[in-house]
C-alpha cells in the first residue's frame, strides 16, 4: 500500500498520541472528520495500523520489567 503524505501526518500524530480524535487529526491533516475516518479505515483494513495499545507503567502494577536483548554486530 503507497501512503500519501496525508497518511504519514496521520500516522505521525497517532504515532505521539493514539488517542487523538478524528476532529484534532482533521485539524492537524487540513482534511474533512469524514475524510481522516477513511484513511483511518484504509490504514487498519491494510494493517499498517496493527493494534492500538496502551502503555501501562510498571510502577502502577507493582511489575518489574525483563528484557532479553541479542546484538549481532559485524
Amino acid at each position: 500500500m503507497k501512503l500519501s503524505k496525508q497518511d504519514l501526518k496521520i500516522l505521525e500524530l497517532l504515532q505521539i498520541d493514539v488517542k487523538t480524535s478524528v476532529e484534532q487529526l482533521s485539524e492537524e491533516v487540513g482534511l474533512s472528520t469524514a475524510s481522516i475516518q477513511r484513511h483511518l479505515k484504509r490504514l487498519r483494513d491494510n494493517k499498517v495500523i496493527a493494534q492500538e495499545v496502551a502503555i501501562i507503567s510498571p510502577n502502577a502494577v507493582n511489575q518489574s520489567m525483563t528484557f532479553i536483548i541479542s546484538v549481532q554486530l559485524n
